[in-house]
């Protein structure tokens, strides 16, 4: 059986930017919290923890117990360092999602995947730094990623489309 997962590659080339509505001070506060927001959370109870990236794997249906408020906790995975990845990776690392070019510790030059492998239910209330918020191609690529990774079934980019467009309308 051949893989044909969905890349943020054209022509050989990244478009990393495309992966993103907005980042750092053009995440809007008013925007609902939406599957592929990436916020800063502390994932241990220490006061001392210093808090990590992570992305928001749910629909926006099933984190929301009355279709507007927020469940007490929602489903995310961590992100984390990597190295940058070449257009084959993205046929191979099953258990990732690169983030290219995510801008929030741009100063670094540093790249970042969020991690299927590391899973976290987080209060909701913690979610007050948003970071980063994928673009409906992040969006269907990352839900592309991780229900294949769950499953090891490919669907395709535009199914996940049709599914998540009435909600980023």
């Amino acid at each position: 059986m051949s893989i044909s997962l969905e890349s943020p590659f054209r022509n050989g080339k990244l478009i990393g930017e495309q992966l993103y509505l907005a980042q750092g001070n053009d995440t809007s506060p008013y925007r609902p919290v939406l599957t592929g927001d990436v916020f800063l959370i502390k994932l241990s109870a220490d006061p001392s923890a210093k808090a990590r990236p992570v992305v928001i794997l749910q629909h926006p249906c099933s984190m929301r117990s009355n279709g507007i408020s927020l469940r007490s906790r929602l489903l995310v995975a961590q992100i984390k360092k990597t190295k940058p990845w070449v257009e084959s990776d993205w046929q191979r690392y099953f258990a990732k999602m690169e983030l290219p070019q995510l801008e929030y510790a741009a100063p670094s030059g540093k790249n970042w995947s969020a991690s299927f492998d590391d899973l976290h239910l987080v209060p909701s209330d913690q979610l007050t730094e948003r970071v980063a918020c994928l673009s409906p191609l992040g969006i269907n690529l990352l839900l592309q990623r991780w229900v294949h990774y769950s499953s090891r079934v490919v669907i395709p980019t535009k199914n996940f489309q049709e599914a998540t467009e009435p909600f980023l309308t």
